[in-house]
């Protein structure tokens, strides 16, 4: 069963009516008029007053633009860096891509790697910005390193198979000399 919604009210007329979506469309308020099979926006009605309006222009003042300008200052000074320093073109790449969430993403050998080379282009940390990437790097360090060190700590805990695990018992010298006599033997193969 169909509800019909405007049952027992009289029906406005077309004028009166408030154009849907496809009316606007068809007038060209969001299309546009073929003009010498060129298209062209219609020069009245909404588009028209969204087009002229200029919006305020608001400079990118973000961190993740004011580190990747330092990186691209530093590699800007020598021809070759890019080819060169792979490792700091990805992290420049990355941080216009992706902002700060590229220092969480990037694997830590490649943030290690960048680091590194950071450090040896650059002498004089003075300039802001410099400092904060360096400071931003060494913070993604620290958190890539936390994370690995509780991955390790699982794998160091004893699963108490003895064929794994090494065992240590106090031995007279006489045991030491003769296992360490053995032990000479099978590297030598004597």
């Amino acid at each position: 069963m169909s509800r019909d919604s405007n049952k027992g009210r009289p029906a406005r007329p077309a004028k009166d009516r408030h154009p849907g979506w496809f009316d606007r469309l068809k007038q060209g308020w969001l299309g546009l008029l073929h003009k010498g099979g060129e298209a062209a926006p219609r020069a009245d009605g909404p588009t028209e007053q969204v087009a002229g309006a200029k919006r305020p222009s608001v400079p990118d003042t973000s961190e993740a633009v004011l580190l990747k300008a330092a990186l691209k200052a530093v590699l800007d000074r020598h021809a070759s860096s890019r080819a060169v320093l792979v490792h700091l073109t990805v992290l420049e790449t990355a941080l216009g891509r992706h902002g700060l969430r590229a220092l969480d993403e990037l694997p830590p050998d490649v943030l290690r790697r960048a680091m590194s080379q950071l450090e040896t282009l650059v002498s004089d940390w003075s300039q802001g910005n410099l400092a904060a990437l360096r400071a931003r790097l060494t913070e993604s360090l620290i958190k890539h390193g936390r994370a690995n060190d509780r991955r390790r700590t699982a794998d160091r805990l004893s699963d108490f198979r003895d064929s794994r695990q090494l065992q240590v018992k106090d031995v007279s010298e006489s045991t030491f000399t003769e296992a360490n006599a053995r032990w000479q033997r099978s590297l030598t193969g004597q």
